[in-house]
């Protein structure tokens, strides 16, 4: 089929011309993907990863990163001991009763389910 060995020998010239136009060093193997930092930054997306967002990459672990976080299903507000009334707005002091009576029906629901 001499067409197809047309259209490949076509397609090598536009390869070796498209290598070419980067400045790629022909005669050298190209390193994997994520082999090198340099071949990493030719893919899409990555071209201003830096050598210390590698770094921190190469050396991160869930584990220790999860160290300092809170147990999932724990309670995540910050808890006050006090509440000043006297410098809530109208409208903070009717949340805080809506708060309240919400959190009152909640627990009765609780304690009592058949009620």
């Amino acid at each position: 089929m001499p067409g197809d060995s047309d259209a490949r020998v076509i397609a090598n010239a536009q390869r070796q011309a498209e290598l070419e136009a980067r400045h790629r060093d022909l005669t050298k193997p190209v390193p994997p993907v994520g082999s090198t930092p340099e071949s990493i930054r030719q893919v899409k997306g990555f071209e201003g990863i830096t050598d210390q967002m590698l770094d921190e990459r190469a050396t991160f672990n869930l584990a220790d990163h999860m160290k300092g976080m809170p147990k999932p299903g724990s309670n995540l507000t910050v808890k006050s001991n006090t509440i000043d009334i006297q410098h809530m707005t109208v409208e903070e002091l009717q949340g805080l009763a809506d708060a309240t009576m919400s959190e009152l029906e909640q627990r009765n629901r609780q304690e009592n389910p058949n009620a």
